[in-house]
């Protein structure tokens, strides 16, 4: 083992292209996300985490476009960022603060 490797140890998993294009891109959906919420007054707030609104953006859009596929249908881009932001709204007025308001 070199003496590089032993001063610094190895990462158990190397990096790939992949894992760097995920990093990149959740990043930006976060950051989009969060300058939208802040135009409009809403979700997302500082509420949820940014792994939250990246697992919230990444389900919605796969569900939706895979039944969109199934149907034969496309969803543009456009509707699919519409849908996510609202789901993110939903998220925040469920489980944003630890009481529910009341209606």
């Amino acid at each position: 083992m070199s003496f590089f490797k032993k001063l610094f140890g190895t990462s158990a998993k190397p990096r790939t292209l992949l894992d760097d294009f995920q990093g990149v891109s959740g990043r930006l959906i976060v950051k989009s996300y969060r300058r939208i919420g802040a135009q409009l007054g809403c979700a997302p707030t500082a509420k949820t985490t940014d792994a939250k609104i990246v697992e919230i953006y990444s389900t919605i859009v796969s569900t939706f476009s895979q039944a969109a596929k199934q149907r034969g249908e496309h969803i543009p881009a456009l509707y699919l960022n519409t849908i996510v932001l609202k789901f993110l709204k939903v998220h925040e007025l469920f489980f944003g603060s630890p009481f529910p308001q009341k209606y």
